[in-house]
């Protein structure tokens, strides 16, 4: 069994608790993605052969991302690598990127689960990480993605936030599990 990753470094804005590489520079975005379709040909033998059993796409933003460079990405896989044997393709994205036109444009693709990084309902906190959506559109985002389809839903949240306390903390849990998404992870916020 073997998985790929698959980096998108790109993002609208910049979180500010984040150690991940991103970079707001979208003009090299097309550049980026002829450039990792060739390393993906390049690191052909890497893999001796293993069956693709998963693929996940994180970063930065995948969900900055155009229909057109996400069926680059597929072909290239499955061209250098087949498809066959994955069972599962997951995407990250932001909650504001999944609008109905999104996520079924997503639909079309062959993702089939959908990992979004909500970290907390608390509108003052969103702002304070510098998230660029409201609690209410990553409820939203949730409805769209099984509107669209999407049977597999993980939604990130983050705890030791500023300001937060064990109430604060129990709402968010609330909320999460008030959505019914299949996987829910927790990370503790790094100072």
């Amino acid at each position: 069994m073997a998985g790929i990753y698959i980096h998108i470094p790109f993002c609208k804005t910049r979180c500010i608790y984040c150690d991940f590489y991103s970079t707001t520079l979208s003009e090299f975005k097309g550049r980026y993605i002829q450039t990792l379709c060739r390393e993906l040909e390049i690191r052909r033998d890497y893999l001796q052969g293993a069956p693709i059993e998963t693929i996940y796409l994180g970063g930065g933003t995948p969900s900055q991302l155009t229909q057109e460079d996400f069926l680059q990405i597929f072909e290239t896989i499955e061209r250098v690598y087949g498809m066959k044997q994955v069972r599962e393709i997951t995407l990250e994205a932001n909650p504001d990127d999944l609008t109905p036109e999104y996520t079924r444009m997503l639909a079309t693709l062959p993702f089939n689960r959908i990992s979004m990084g909500i970290q907390t309902f608390n509108e003052k906190t969103l702002q304070l990480l510098k998230r660029r959506h409201t609690a209410p559109q990553a409820i939203a985002a949730v409805e769209h993605c099984r509107k669209a389809g999407f049977q597999n839903i993980s939604i990130d949240l983050i705890y030791g936030l500023p300001g937060e306390t064990a109430e604060s903390w129990k709402y968010d849990l609330k909320q999460a599990i008030a959505l019914n998404v299949e996987h829910i992870s927790a990370y503790h916020l790094i100072y």
